[in-house]
């Protein structure tokens, strides 16, 4: 049993209070059922608002599509390859890392 293996490099994020975006790989990772996983690292003193999906969502706390990944903690998840990573934070401070990987 793998808990999770790197497939990508590491993408960083330096996030603000301006929504970003990361397009996700449609492969490069991804099982033959098109499940890819991604580990969040926050390196910084800002919990970091999370959204899935198209650009346009802008990930926050009153966001009930949104979840936070807390300053100084790292994230597994499970997702559909090839989708958007919006992430925001109430100030500056905090540093995102994504890693595309897999694991069982």
């Amino acid at each position: 049993m793998i808990p999770f293996k790197p497939t990508t490099d590491t993408a960083a994020l330096a996030v603000t209070t301006t929504s970003q975006s990361l397009d996700l790989p449609a492969s490069g990772g991804a099982t033959s059922g098109g499940d890819m996983q991604v580990l969040l690292t926050v390196v910084g003193t800002e919990t970091v608002w999370i959204a899935i999906g198209e650009a346009a969502v802008i990930p926050s706390s009153s966001n009930e599509s949104s979840f936070p990944v807390i300053a100084g903690t790292q994230r597994i998840f499970t997702l559909p390859a090839g989708q958007t990573l919006n992430a925001i934070a109430s100030a500056t401070g905090s540093t995102l890392y994504v890693t595309q990987g897999l694991g069982d």
